[in-house]
């Protein structure tokens, strides 16, 4: 009685409100099913959230086939993204904007002739730091002398940072106040990884202006911009930030190894939960208020959650799949703080990377599965209008 008379009263409110949320879902509902086939049917959970389906309007921007875009690396600015793309030569990265312009940065595959390959890691509107590594005669990626290097993006400026070893790489790295924060890995005796012993990570600094760097803090990883913030990990899972208040998972009894965060306005995550019993379990969604976990949603393990964004009062996420790729289709979903519900856009089924940059959620919509892709449509909402 009281879940009806509470569906009752947010109607009324949305119709006084005006709002875009003419329905609530249930969870058994078909557009909150995770796949286009009937044969993996698993459903999301609301856990701290309602469902519901928005009507409200958002634009739609066809990609040029001719582009080939493959992967969305992350937002640069107001309407432009950093891209990967397949070309002739095997691929590049490139910065895609809204309007439909397209100018390249940086080719995947730097030296044809001596097998290098080009990787971002990470970007922010000025800058984006990437490595480069050697492909070996199997076509795997070798991390032996790897190179990181910070590329300026308005001309294109390259600068190398420094060179490291393969037992020393872990790829984590953040850009941050005109400051590269990266994770390394410190062997305690000296003798190298090859043993696979390491006692602590430690954080390396790179002052952007002065080109100076420093080991930062030892015993220190996962490096993360919180708030606007450089943050990150130590000891035994501790979040280090200039920013207050601040969230240790083992305080919630929560395993920090288990976590994937995705720093933004909060802090946002997800992690794996086993059932009470023991067998089983499923992926949890949600993000850090006041210094507390808010979990959002579950969702069956098989149809995972990754890629975690909370900004302009919204979360977004993407869903991965290991095992049935071609099949991992869902309508557009986010979650707005401000109508406490997951939002369901009844669109059409694809598979969906998702964004929030700059008062925009961004939906970006594949043909194809993970491994064989291409971008061919946008969907846009403005988060003031939710």
């Amino acid at each position: 009685m009281k879940k009806i008379l509470a569906l009752f009263t947010l109607a009324a409110v949305c119709l006084l409100s005006g709002c875009s949320y003419t329905a609530q879902i249930s969870e058994d509902d078909e557009r909150l099913r995770v796949c286009a086939g009937t044969e993996y049917g698993d459903q999301y959970s609301m856990l701290g959230a309602w469902a519901a389906v928005y009507k409200g309007k958002y634009d739609i921007i066809e990609v040029p086939e001719e582009l080939n875009i493959v992967n969305i690396v992350a937002p640069v600015g107001k309407d432009n993204f950093v891209v990967a793309r397949q070309t002739d030569k095997g691929g590049e990265y490139g910065i895609y904007s809204l309007n439909g312009e397209y100018r390249t940065i940086l080719e995947i595959y730097a030296d044809n002739t001596e097998n290098t390959a080009s990787f971002i890691i990470t970007c922010n509107e000025e800058y984006a730091l990437y490595y480069t590594a050697n492909i070996n005669e199997y076509g795997a990626i070798s991390l032996s002398d790897v190179e990181l290097h910070l590329l300026k993006l308005d001309n294109l400026t390259d600068k190398r940072i420094r060179i490291l070893d393969s037992d020393q790489f872990s790829g984590r790295a953040v850009i941050c106040d005109n400051t590269v924060y990266f994770e390394q890995h410190i062997s305690a005796d000296g003798i190298g990884a090859y043993e696979g012993k390491y006692s602590e990570y430690a954080i390396i600094r790179y002052d952007i202006e002065t080109e100076k760097l420093e080991k930062y803090c030892v015993n220190a990883s996962r490096p993360a911009i919180y708030k606007n913030k450089p943050a990150f990990f130590i000891g035994d899972g501790k979040l280090v930030s200039c920013v207050e208040p601040l969230f240790e998972p083992a305080e919630h009894g929560l395993d920090m190894d288990a976590f994937s965060l995705s720093p933004s306005d909060e802090m946002a995550y997800s992690y794996y939960k086993s059932n009470d019993d023991g067998y089983g379990g499923y992926e949890v969604m949600g993000y850090i208020k006041d210094g507390k976990p808010f979990d959002i949603l579950a969702i069956s393990p098989v149809f995972g959650i990754e890629d975690v964004y909370f900004s302009d009062g919204c979360a977004v996420w993407s869903n991965h799949n290991g095992y049935y790729d071609a099949i991992l289709q869902t309508l557009p979903m986010f979650y707005s703080e401000k109508r406490n519900s997951v939002v369901v856009v009844d669109y059409e089924r694809a598979y969906y990377e998702s964004f929030i940059n700059k008062g925009k959620i961004c939906f970006f919509g594949y043909d194809g599965d993970r491994v064989n892709r291409q971008l061919r449509r946008v969907l846009i909402l403005d988060t003031d209008k939710i």
